[in-house]
């Protein structure tokens, strides 16, 4: 809902050819997604440059070609990549639905970064309701102001959709995403969290490395490993290839990723979706890791293979690995979670 900026050319600007508002009706999504312009990144780079993700975003915006790819990218491609990388590690906040605004009060202090469709969204990054100047009002109670501050925001989803046209180069754009965030680990959630389709967190991240017997005291160097295994801060295996992490502390590292149990859903359905009897509830470990998981048809595997390797380095670039129909058996998680892409069919 961010990139609408292209919808102002139907008020006037049609052609002819579109259904616009001078006619009295709404544009249709198809006269929308027709006039839709590239995403711009301008209103958002000074927000994302003060995020923990700031070098991310830079280097996205700032570099002529990303570290370890041999392709330089279209300003538009730079467009898009940025506007997905806003919506997978900065996503937006939005106003309850069933609010609207009423005016904007100008007594109070314009904050410095100010979101470009505010009222009805907020950066995440430095939210803070006190400074957003816009009064509300419930649809159920029209007339009552609500001031920003005692509304209720949610998070956006992150993730998306890319619809621009064959050819324009979506598969090297996702590539570039992965690249410049393998360094990214996944989110752990919070133990209770139910995990939509698969089932509820039962336990805090945790990891199999044990101090080492004999000692009643863990050492401050056992503490140490502990703690950048589970602080998920960034990929150690990223860090060990990067010379980052010294050889004799990687092994220590290694075998021993991170995890989460989950409680899976007990019940099971059948194909129309009725529930039939309970399924035995085996808890099952979840992985956390920098792994990006991509899922094509048949036809589109070798696609993707035959473009990781025209638009990636060989060195510093992605480990991918290819499951189709030919892979006998499919690796252990703790396999799997050593490459950059996981590519299957």
């Amino acid at each position: 809902m961010e990139s609408f900026e292209g919808a102002d050319h139907l008020d006037g600007h049609s052609n002819g050819n579109t259904s616009s508002s001078a006619n009295g009706h709404h544009p249709s999504l198809l006269d929308i997604f027709q006039f839709l312009e590239s995403p711009n990144p301008l209103p958002f780079i000074d927000i994302c440059s003060t995020s923990r993700y700031a070098d991310i975003f830079q280097a996205c915006t700032n570099a002529d070609k990303y570290d370890g790819m041999r392709t330089s990218l279209y300003q538009y491609q730079k467009n898009s990549l940025f506007k997905m990388l806003r919506r997978e590690l900065l996503p937006d906040f939005f106003l309850d639905p069933s609010l609207s605004a009423l005016y904007e009060d100008k007594t109070l202090k314009r904050k410095r970064f100010t979101h470009p469709l505010q009222p009805y969204f907020q950066f995440t990054h430095g939210f803070d309701q006190s400074t957003n100047r816009w009064v509300l009002e419930s649809q159920s109670n029209q007339g009552k102001p609500i001031k920003a501050r005692d509304a209720s925001w949610y998070s956006d989803s992150p993730g998306g959709i890319i619809c621009e046209d064959m050819g324009t180069g979506k598969t090297c754009e996702c590539l570039a995403l992965v690249l410049l965030t393998k360094r990214q680990m996944a989110r752990p959630p919070v133990e209770g969290d139910v995990l939509p389709c698969v089932g509820t967190v039962a336990s805090t991240l945790k990891t199999d490395y044990q101090y080492k017997s004999g000692n009643v005291l863990p050492r401050l160097k056992d503490l140490a490993i502990t703690e950048a295994i589970l602080s998920c801060a960034e990929s150690l295996r990223i860090m060990y290839d990067e010379d980052m992490i010294p050889e004799d502390i990687w092994p220590q590292l290694e075998p021993y990723p991170p995890y989460y149990w989950v409680n899976p859903i007990t019940e099971s359905r059948t194909r129309r979706g009725a529930a039939s009897e309970t399924a035995p509830s085996v808890a099952f470990k979840v992985y956390i890791s920098s792994t990006t998981i991509v899922v094509v048809p048949d036809n589109l595997v070798d696609q993707w293979v035959r473009e990781k390797y025209k638009h990636i380095e060989d060195a510093h670039g992605l480990e991918m690995l290819k499951i189709d129909s030919s892979t006998n058996s499919i690796p252990e998680p703790k396999s799997l979670i050593k490459y950059d892409i996981v590519l299957i069919s």
